[in-house]
């Protein structure tokens, strides 16, 4: 496998949420260079249309909202466009990301109307259809490349700012924009340290989640707080057949450090783990629930480790192991 430009897009966030700026939005990323201006060789790669969630500003992006993960191939036999063949690639290659939004906002009347009529799986095919012929380019951001392709070890995982673009198309230099959370490096060149890029954006996910969850949907008023859900039910030992179920929620369990876990038992850690689900699920909210669902082990075993860290660093540290008392003295 040859070299490849990897790109994680995980979220956006100081999206408008108003009642006319709560459109839908979706990304564009494009390789361009000197000798490819408008990245034509390289292709656009673009995400699925997604909207603000509540009030939060904030917009996950990818299936299942796990992040938009995507690559360009850097070798020709890898199939890379002949571009990179050009003494010029490496200096001037940047990495173009484009944020573009629907003029249509996702509660407009046309929308209601037509999520009124039809199911959903034709509305969704007329929302894409309206975002795809009334989209426009809202941001942009170009990222230059050389330290990343250039077999250096420089990479890129933090919050990136975009640049409002006026009617013309052109970024302005004096309107900022949202921000995008962006991973940008390079394999195999950077295979090192993907289990530390793969930590923050386990650790930046959850930042937002916390504040996705923390803000009420459009059309909540101010200040009101949401309803949490109903406690789940638990079935108590012996309790007869038709007797209704006592609510009470489960046992807490304190999240186990790494030393904690080493001393375990294959037996421990799974009773640990289903433990901690138990409780991790009896939190979220029911559309939280519903999210969690839909996801794939593999994207549930991430959360749960997000829910763990968190826990982690609410908890107070474990207390010190006490000193051993002193050896008695000889008798003379």
């Amino acid at each position: 496998m040859g070299r490849s430009l990897m790109v994680v897009a995980m979220a956006g966030r100081g999206m408008s949420t108003s009642s006319q700026g709560r459109v839908r939005r979706k990304l564009q990323l494009s390789v361009v260079s000197h000798g490819d201006h408008d990245g034509v060789a390289f292709g656009d790669k673009v995400s699925s249309w997604a909207e603000p969630k509540g009030r939060s500003g904030v917009i996950l992006f990818g299936d299942w909202e796990a992040g938009m993960s995507t690559s360009f191939p850097l070798e020709v036999l890898n199939g890379a466009p002949e571009v990179v063949l050009d003494t010029a690639f490496v200096p001037s290659a940047e990495l173009r990301v484009r944020l573009l939004s629907s003029a249509v906002p996702s509660k407009s009347r046309t929308m209601r109307e037509i999520s009124a009529v039809l199911p959903t799986s034709i509305v969704d095919l007329a929302k894409d259809t309206i975002d795809a012929a009334t989209a426009q380019l809202e941001a942009e951001t170009r990222l230059p490349l050389e330290s990343i392709i250039g077999g250096q070890v420089g990479f890129g995982s933090n919050w990136v700012p975009l640049r409002k673009c006026a009617l013309g198309g052109n970024p302005s230099d004096d309107a900022k924009g949202p921000e995008l959370y962006l991973q940008v490096f390079c394999t195999p060149d950077h295979d090192s340290i993907l289990p530390n890029l793969q930590w923050l954006l386990r650790d930046e996910r959850m930042k937002l989640l916390q504040l996705v969850a923390g803000s009420p949907v459009v059309g909540e008023a101010p200040g009101t707080p949401a309803v949490p859900p109903p406690p789940p039910q638990f079935m108590t030992a012996g309790t007869p057949a038709g007797t209704p179920a006592h609510p009470s929620p489960p046992p807490a369990v304190q999240a186990a450090t790494r030393q904690e876990k080493a001393s375990w038992n294959a037996q421990q850690s799974a009773q640990y783990v289903a433990s901690m689900t138990a409780q991790m699920v009896a939190a979220m909210k029911p559309e939280q629930k519903t999210t969690y669902d839909g996801l794939t082990p593999e994207h549930q075993a991430l959360v749960f480790s997000q829910y763990e860290a968190v826990r982690l660093s609410q908890q107070p540290p474990p207390a010190p192991a006490p000193a051993p008392a002193p050896a008695p003295a000889p008798a003379p």
